[in-house]
């Protein structure tokens, strides 16, 4: 508040300045001849920190860090009618704040000094407001979404750096017109429906839509709106933080098709895997039926007087056919372990006689080499263990046969424990 040197009149009292002192934002303090302050405003409450009752009759010098410069400024006052925009620190109750000190005298009929009003306006909290504009002023214009204001007609009235990226209008360009000028024309009602909910004082936070650039190509955006309302609360305009997501939208569908081509993929390859699986099992079939046959004929004929040289000739044979079929077992396994079936047996079995039948496949062998075979078997271990025979015997054969391939002189130990 300015205050001009016109002298009030000679008939004004505290009562008079009532009205002015309570519409009045700034605070306002009247004084005394002496100082004494003789009455204030809320404003001063609200500046202070300091109740209504303990102020009035208190000097106002004691509210200042500097008591000599604030009673010179009231002298001042007193006898000059007026001063202005006197820089100046006010202790508050919690902390201090800067003012600037306008003053006006009242003086009586003969030109002597009655009253003052004085006019302490906040410096500090303009500055921090004016700050904490700038700083969102900077934010605004900073920020890489797009930050559009408009009233409830949809007219522009922000339209920051990021909207002109993003839109290719400039702020020239787009301020006082219409916010359609960016919306797509089958979009129109999803706007309308948009402004209604604002209206009513509701947020809507990032929902995807279209909008539409100024050489017409129409872009992916995420939006949320939000009211701007008054100091009473009353809404006065929409505002809009718009992110565009066509980068985005663009992957997700590129991500959504390379799992349906990977799904596919994978559902062919688990076909393939069944094929394979189909044929090898068929084919082990084939070659087990007339190779058990082989192998049968093989222990009957075996079972009859033979003479060193037959009997040598069908251990071979029997041998040999013991090995492939073990073999075959080895192809179907491959296949189910390819497919996740493999399955393991739980059936009771004798460990010794598993391991005697596997190691006395190998006696020929091992004769051949002139390696001894010792086997050494824990007679702690129970007669019948629950398990997988077949694997077992699998196990064993490996370990055995490459014991004899890499073992050319003395003896291969079979350890059971």
């Amino acid at each position: 508040m300015s205050l001009t040197k016109k002298a009030l009149t000679p008939h004004s009292n505290a009562e008079k300045y009532r009205v002015l002192i309570e519409i009045n934002a700034d605070p306002l303090v009247i004084i005394n001849t002496e100082g004494l302050i003789i009455d204030t405003n809320e404003a001063v409450v609200h500046l202070t920190g300091i109740e209504h009752g303990q102020l009035i009759n208190s000097a106002l010098s004691e509210y200042f860090t500097e008591p000599e410069k604030i009673s010179k400024v009231l002298q001042t006052v007193l006898l000059n009618g007026s001063v202005n925009n006197i820089p100046l620190e006010l202790i508050c109750r919690e902390s201090t704040t800067e003012v600037h000190l306008s003053g006006l005298a009242s003086k009586d009929e003969d030109g002597n000094p009655t009253e003052a009003v004085i006019v302490l306006r906040d410096t500090t909290t303009q500055k921090t407001v004016e700050e904490q504009t700038a700083h969102l002023g900077a934010i605004v214009t900073s920020s890489n979404d797009a930050i559009i204001s408009k009233g409830l007609d949809g007219v522009i009235k922000v339209w920051n750096k990021s909207a002109e990226k993003i839109f290719g209008y400039s702020a020239a360009e787009a301020i006082s017109q219409p916010i359609s000028i960016i919306i797509p024309p089958d979009k129109i009602n999803e706007e309308n429906t948009i402004i209604q909910k604002i209206e009513q004082g509701e947020y809507i936070e990032q929902y995807e839509t279209l909008r539409k650039r100024k050489d017409g190509e129409i872009i992916n955006v995420s939006i949320s709106v939000s009211p701007i309302k008054d100091a009473s609360g009353k809404i006065k305009g929409i505002s809009e933080v718009a992110r565009e997501i066509t980068e985005q939208k663009r992957f997700e569908k590129e991500l959504i098709e390379a799992r349906r081509n990977a799904e596919r993929d994978k559902k062919l390859a688990e076909e393939a895997v069944e094929a394979k699986q189909a044929f090898l099992s068929n084919m082990s079939h084939e070659i087990r039926t007339p190779l058990n046959a082989i192998i049968g004929f093989t222990k009957v004929v075996l079972k009859t007087k033979l003479d060193e040289k037959q009997k040598e000739y069908l251990d071979a044979i029997k041998v040999s056919g013991d090995a492939l079929i073990v073999l075959i077992n080895d192809i179907l396994d491959l296949a189910k372990f390819e497919a996740g079936k493999m399955t393991f047996e739980q059936i009771p079995f004798k460990l010794y006689d598993s391991i005697s039948s596997m190691l006395h496949l190998f006696e020929t062998k091992l004769m051949q080499k002139n390696v001894a075979l010792v086997k050494n078997y824990d007679s702690n271990i129970p007669d019948v263990l629950v398990g997988d025979p077949v694997r077992l015997h699998q196990i064993i054969l490996n370990l055995v046969s490459n014991a004899i391939k890499f073992t050319s002189k003395g003896q291969i130990t079979v350890s059971v424990k």
